[in-house]
């Protein structure tokens, strides 16, 4: 049992150098090109089940003209709240800053379909059938900037409200 839990981590760890982690400091990375970007939380079992896949699918996509990235919610980075995401696992497809939510299959324990599912969707170009995000909804508007600011500020005021509440 630990040697399979020790192989499926090292097998992880070698496929996941082809997703690229989003953080503040690369985010405008996005910008420009096209992106299928997972946001997820390390604590969701959903979240979880996909990681496996999306390495996968950051394998298939090296040289291709699909950048695959992820961005872990709980690191507290501004871009990850900028997202307004109120469930995880969640999936976006950026072409040239134009973010849309993804509607195929997320919840599935079936690997393969997940996977070839996710290739068909960027290979035939199916962002094209979704609505993109409203401009006041996207990554880098002043409302989104102004709600990141805010979320910033909310653990430290939690946290005087402690104090000043009996």
């Amino acid at each position: 049992m630990k040697l399979s839990i020790i192989l499926l981590v090292i097998y992880v760890a070698s496929v996941a150098c082809h997703v690229l982690d989003l953080t503040d400091e690369n985010s405008n990375l996005v910008k420009s090109g096209e992106w299928f970007i997972r946001v997820y939380s390390p604590f969701c079992t959903w979240s979880q089940s996909m990681a496996e896949p999306w390495a996968e699918l950051g394998k298939w996509a090296e040289g291709k003209h699909y950048n695959i990235a992820q961005i872990d919610l709980s690191a507290g980075y501004t871009f990850g709240s900028q997202l307004w995401v109120s469930k995880t696992p969640i999936l976006l497809h950026v072409n040239d800053g134009v973010y849309k939510v993804y509607k195929g299959i997320i919840h599935s324990n079936q690997f393969r379909s997940k996977l070839e599912t996710w290739k068909t969707f960027l290979e035939e170009n199916l962002s094209e059938r979704l609505e993109p995000l409203p401009w006041y909804t996207t990554p880098g508007s002043i409302t989104m900037n102004l709600y990141s600011i805010l979320r910033q500020k909310e653990y430290p005021c939690m946290v005087c409200m402690g104090y000043l509440l009996p």
